[in-house]
């Protein structure tokens, strides 16, 4: 496996697949691209590129403990993109993945060609950060495993517990077997509560759609649609009946949506391309290399 490396961590990705559009996934907290499942399999038959990436904390990546901040996350993506020779890509964030999108998308806006924003916000409300500072006593009174038999609850909803309990199960499985790293995890949470892009969206100009599951517990449709708000031009969809998890409930659907996003912007680009000498927020950084 492939790795870049940003400000002294190794960052792990996986690259499938050889079509002439790049579809970079950023997946939520905790999970490693890998988690994208059937996603990737979906969009690779639609003739993408696909680019999976750990973040910081997450799956083979590095797990420093250091402050996770909108300037590192956006960083590591940058190398992530170089050296998988990706950019511009479009890029897909959920959850977490999807600040870190943002943030990505507000400092090297020339390495992106459209966003696609799930389950996600622009700032956190009282509910969310309620919930996630109760989260992290959770974590430090009983345990990373233990807690996520509460979080999982929130992460998918009753309804998905009646259509899907053996994904579920799967889910719990694994992180029983292979729980994330604790105190990067705790980073990972700080980051979430700490991300604010919400003065700062005004300036994305790469076309932008927004994702809400009807039943997200976590980040509500009406994050999503304020999410929306703030981006010029960003369209806002909803899943009707998918929770937070919508990528494991109807992933045909939501892969059916990006399709038709990607394929509406890439004819609109051809049709009006970019200004020569554009580059990646006023840098030319010297391409690394690969490493395994």
């Amino acid at each position: 496996m492939p790795y870049a490396h940003s400000a002294g961590t190794s960052l792990s990705f996986e690259m499938r697949g050889s079509g002439d559009e790049t579809v970079a996934l950023v997946p939520g907290l905790g999970l490693p691209g890998s988690a994208w499942g059937s996603v990737i399999d979906l969009l690779l038959e639609r003739g993408y590129r696909v680019l999976a990436v750990d973040p910081r904390g997450s799956g083979a990546s590095d797990k420093p403990d250091a402050p996770y901040t909108a300037d590192v996350v956006a960083e590591d993506l940058r190398a992530v993109l170089e050296v998988g020779q990706a950019e511009p890509a479009h890029v897909v964030g959920l959850s977490m993945g999807g600040m870190i999108a943002q943030d990505f998308a507000l400092r090297f806006p020339a390495m992106v060609k459209s966003l696609v924003l799930l389950s996600t916000f622009a700032a956190p409300d009282e509910w969310f950060t309620r919930l996630f500072r109760a989260r992290r006593d959770l974590i430090e009174r009983i345990g990373i495993v233990e807690h996520f038999r509460v979080y999982l609850m929130f992460v998918f909803s009753p309804m998905a517990f009646r259509a899907i309990p053996e994904t579920i199960t799967r889910v719990e499985q694994a992180l029983r077997e292979r729980p994330p790293d604790t105190r990067a995890y705790l980073r990972q949470i700080d980051y979430c509560l700490a991300h604010d892009s919400s003065g700062e969206l005004g300036a994305v100009t790469v076309p932008t759609l927004v994702i809400s599951g009807t039943h997200d517990f976590l980040t509500p449709a009406a994050l999503g649609k304020e999410l929306a708000a703030l981006i010029p031009g960003a369209e806002h969809a909803e899943l009707e009946g998918a929770s937070h998890a919508l990528w494991l409930e109807v992933p045909d659907r939501l892969v059916g949506l990006v399709d038709e996003f990607i394929r509406r912007t890439t004819i609109r680009a051809n049709q009006a391309p970019r200004a020569s000498g554009e580059s990646a927020a006023g840098r030319a950084p010297t391409r690394p290399s690969i490493t395994d």
